[in-house]
Order: structure tokens, then sequence, then C-alpha cells
């Protein structure tokens, strides 16, 4: 006896729908397929690893190129790194032939070499914040944590001159590390520096700074106010550049104004809750504040005058001044995608924008610099950190639907290119590297046959499931085939959009969530999504809002809570039943609606 059926979607419809012409499916935002375990292991990234080596080399060799690195007179180290495995996917140096006999440091850098990271310390400073005190404070006013920003509000409360004025109450701490805080760059110099650097003729006399804000007598880089009295006063005597939360402005301050809060909340210096929250728990050997005393270990092309490595920032090293190495960056950067001082929960809250520039291909975050990549199928975000102080530039690039990421640290004289241009010869090469290598992984972990044949819930009858998934160039898993009892499911998911099952497709994404299987396994969780011909059309010229292309987010879901199997399972919900960990060839997927498990079969 067969399945007797309670739900219309069941009932086989004959559909009449117009041919339309179909396009490729627009995939979801975020991973499509699990990312790869092992990518060193596929084809498509050894191949990545060998295109990068050679681009590098005719980059060092062909100095006419629009990519020409600087082979005599920047030193370089770059990794690629997964989560999945132990050791780097691949690691190269470069030794600048220029820069072969400084006046202390190294001369043949390693991945334990330290480079002063720019303003990539202001990743880590958020970094340590969130590890430190979590989320918690995130949307409160930074006058709760600075008594001066706090009675500089108090005394300017009546008035309304708002483009001479702060109003700190209304940045955040989330604005501040958002790069939205609204507030200029650098802290004012005094009047006397100020004349003797501008090359602008003719300039109207500044405006003096209180005396105990001009900060002559310190010893730190460009004489930077070294107390934090004469640092509030540098950047209160200034203007607010937009109004909060208006316009990204790019801002070294900042930092300073959350290391200061951060302080307040924890009762710590900012070095100690640094070195507790981040550098202990991650074991860092290379990574500090404030130079390190032995420079034995550190790269300091030409001298240290020419390089700028020792000398501090004074308030602005959390937003520019820090060190560190390709190991410890490498760490830092896994530890970041592997959850291992922020909660899976945080660090995806984290990794979001917070504003997009005007390209519309880039955006902002708390502080990422936020890219999408080129050379894939779908869209794929960069979340990257780049920094450049002195004779440095640096940059740390996470691809969160891969689960890997890149390190670049330069040391030179044509540091800001070369940085840059690696950069780019890395994206090129190992991005589409990486979602091939998850494609290939998923054919051979995740697509075949599966099949289920056993008593149905009645007990009077036998029920028979059956699923083929395969891999091609559109997004996800897809369902080739899908029976129940001889029901074509693609015929009857495709009467709910009144065509037919030639004009329609089924694929799987995986959901992010896990549980805990029997004998030790792990359930990862799937969603089926479903494209029609109106779906996958391209998009015609001037559509916008009437477009119906990329609109599957609206659906997701939808079948749960319209077929009423919320608490039983969605008809859109799956999960594949994997190993320990989640590793090796799937043993299974699971059909959550009739709480069934199919083995895989082939």
């Amino acid at each position: 006896m067969h399945f007797v059926y309670s739900l219309p979607l069941l009932a086989v419809v004959s559909v009449s729908a117009s041919a339309a012409a179909i396009s490729s499916p627009c995939p979801l935002a975020g991973p499509d397929l699990q990312a790869p375990h092992y990518p060193s292991n596929t084809t498509s990234v050894q191949r990545a690893v060998q295109v990068f080596k050679q681009s590098v080399a005719t980059a060092l060799s062909n100095s006419s190129s629009v990519f020409a690195l600087d082979p005599n007179g920047t030193t370089f180290s770059f990794e690629a790194w997964s989560i999945h495995e132990t050791a780097p996917i691949y690691t190269f140096h470069h030794n600048a032939e220029l820069l072969a006999a400084p006046e202390e440091g190294v001369v043949n850098v390693t991945s334990d070499t330290t480079y002063r990271l720019g303003s990539l310390s202001k990743l880590l400073t958020v970094y340590t914040w969130l590890a430190a005190v979590g989320d918690e404070h995130w949307f409160e006013p930074i006058t709760n944590f600075i008594p001066e920003l706090e009675a500089y509000d108090a005394q300017h409360s009546s008035s309304t001159n708002h483009l001479d004025q702060f109003r700190w109450s209304d940045i955040t701490i989330a604005a501040l590390a958002n790069q939205l805080s609204g507030i200029q760059k650098d802290p004012a110099l005094p009047k006397a520096l100020f004349t003797q650097l501008t090359p602008i003729p003719n300039l109207p006399s500044p405006v003096d700074l209180p005396i105990d804000a001009q900060g002559l007598n310190c010893t730190t880089y460009s004489f930077l106010p070294c107390t934090r009295t004469t640092y509030l006063n540098s950047i209160l005597v200034s203007h607010p550049v937009y109004a909060p939360e208006t316009q990204p402005v790019y801002s070294d301050m900042a930092y300073s104004l959350l290391a200061f809060a951060l302080e307040n909340i924890t009762g710590s210096s900012f070095n100690d809750i640094f070195a507790n929250h981040l550098v202990k728990p991650l074991n860092l050997t290379s990574t500090y504040t404030e130079a390190p005393t032995d420079l034995s270990k550190s790269i300091i092309p030409i001298n240290d005058s020419v390089a700028v490595f020792t000398p501090s920032l004074s308030y602005l090293q959390p937003g520019g001044g820090f060190y560190s190495s390709l190991n410890d960056i490498g760490a830092i950067g896994r530890s970041m995608l592997s959850h291992t001082l922020l909660s899976p929960r945080l660090t995806r809250q984290w990794m979001k924008p917070s504003s997009f520039l005007p390209d519309g291909k880039s955006a902002v975050g708390a502080p990422w610099e936020i890219y999408q990549a080129l050379g894939t199928n779908k869209t794929t975000w960069m979340y990257t950190k780049s920094g450049d102080l002195g004779a440095y530039s640096t940059h740390l690039i996470l691809l969160p639907d891969y689960d890997s990421g890149f390190t670049i640290l330069t040391a030179g004289m044509r540091t800001a290119s070369v940085s840059r241009i690696l950069a780019d010869i890395a994206a090129t090469a190992f991005v589409p590297a990486f979602e091939s290598a998850a494609r290939e992984e998923a054919s051979t972990r995740f697509t075949g046959e599966y099949a289920f044949s056993g008593p149905n819930a009645a007990g009077n009858g036998t029920d028979t499931f059956e699923i083929v998934l395969s891999t091609d160039d559109g997004p996800g898993l897809l369902v080739a085939n899908y029976s129940i009892n001889g029901v074509d499911m693609r015929t009857a998911f495709a009467a709910l959009a009144r065509t037919t099952a030639n004009n329609t497709q089924l694929r799987l994404y995986p959901s992010g969530l896990t549980a805990p299987g029997e004998q030790g396994t792990v359930l990862q969780g799937y969603r089926m999504i479903r494209y029609n011909p109106n779906s996958m059309a391209p998009t015609p010229d001037g559509a916008v809002f009437s477009s119906p292309r990329c609109q599957e987010w609206f659906n997701i879901g939808g079948y749960t809570s319209r077929m009423g199997y919320g608490a039983q399972g969605g008809l859109d919900e799956f999960a594949m039943v994997v190993g320990e960990g989640g590793e090796g060839v799937a043993q299974g997927l699971a059909v959550k609606t009739w709480d069934k498990v199919l083995a895989k079969v082939g």
C-alpha cells in the first residue's frame, strides 16, 4: 500500500507554463557549500599555488607590468592558510637586495620576523575589546566611559553650533569601531609645528592649542601628544567632520578612545588587557603594543630613522602602532574564523558591513575593509584590514565563506604598492580556487544517491525515498532527483510556482546549524531553495523593484510556516549525516519533515 499523502503540495498537478529563457540561479549570500576541509589536497588549490608562484615571479622580474613588485627595495612575507589544516597552504618570503645591510634587525625574514603593522592594529584593538568585554557596551555612548568627553558635553550642552562642537553623547562604541563616529583622522598639531610642516603658503595662523596640548617635548613620532590630557585636548579643539552614523570617515583617534574606554570598563591598562585577552590565549610570541626591547628578530629597513620601527605613536598606538609576525597574524586570523576567542554568534555579528562605500563593491566594518572578490560564480566578500606606517605595509584578508585567509607583511621602499599588488595576486589566484575546492570536496563527500525503504508510520505499508545530489556550475548541491513512493517531488514543488518540473531547480544550501547524531555522527543542516524560470531569468534593463531575480531569501524556511510543519521539520529542511567532527564522506541524508534518514547508497 502506498504512502498516504495529506499535503496538497504532494498532489501531482499538471501545470501549463509558457517557456522562459533560463539563466543561472542567483546564489544566496554566504557559503553555498561546506568550506573545504582539505584545500591543500584539491587540484584547484594546488593549481592556485602554482599560479601565485608564477605571478609573483613575473611581478618581481617585469618592471614594466602594472602589477610590478619591487624586487630590490621591498622585503615581504606571504601566507595562505585554512583553519582546517595545521600547516599553511603556502608560505613565501622575499628578501630585497637593497635591504641586505640594515643597521639592526634581520637580513632574511622568516615567519617569526616582527614587522610593524600600521593600521592593522585597529583590527587587533577591536578584537581585544570584544574578547575582553564582548558587545555588552557596544551601543552605549563614549561619554559613559571617558569623563573628559562627558565634561565637554556638559560644558556645551546649550550650544546649537554643531559645525564646530562635538556632541560626544551621540557617538557610540560601535560608531567608533565602525569608522562612523564622524571625528577627524588625527590629533591637531600645535601652532609651532603646523607652520613648519605645511607647504601651503599664506595660510591663516592656526588657533593656538592649550599649553598642555602642545607636546613639543615629547619623544613620540611626529610630535604627537604624549599625555592623556594633551591628547584629549588636541582632539577637543578640532571640529566634527560629519554627524555620527552618517558617512565613513577614517579616524586613527577613534581607536585611542576605544582603548581609554576599555581601560575604564576593566580597570586595567590597555597593554595588560591586550596581553591577557589576545596574546596569552593565542600563544603569540611576536605580537606587541610597543616596540620589542630585543630588535634582533625584527625587520628594520636601512635604519630605525628611515623605517619608523621603534618610535611610539603615543595614544595612537591602538590605531596604528602595533607589531607582529606572519605566524602570529595567521594565528589571529585563524582564531577569528575558528571562534577561539569570540562566540560564533558574536563573530558573525562582527563580520558584517556597517556602511557601504561609493563603488557599491566595497564596504566598511569594525574596522573591516570589505571587498567583493572577482572570479567566482557568486558574491564573495573578503573581510580585510590593511595598515601603512613608515617603511611598512600590511594586510590580513579573511574569506569566511571558505574558512581561509591570507597574511601579507611588507617592509622597505615601496611597501604600499607591493602589499596591495600581492593582495590582488593572491585573491585572483586563490579565491576562485577555494570555491572550486569546496565544489571538489562536495562532489566527493556529498554527491550521490541516498535511499530509504521501510514501514510507513501507520504500519500498513512501505515508504520509499530516493534523493540524488550532484554538483554543477550552479550554487549549492543540485537535487537531481527527489521522489517519495514514486512521486516526483520536483514536479510537486513546481506546482507551487505554477510551472513545470523542467523549469524548476531544487538546490541544497548549508545553513551552518548542527546537531549531534547517533553513534558520534554530526548532523549538518541544509535548506532547499527552489528556483523557477522567473528567478533565474536575467534582470531586464531598468528593473529594480520589479525584478524577480535574487529574491529567494524571501522564501527560505517558508514551507515550514506555511505548511504547518515547524516542530517536525519544514519541507525544505534537510541534514547531512557526517562522521565525528563533521569529517569524511556523508553517511546519510535526513529528510526532516518525514523524520527519515536516507542512507548513502551510491
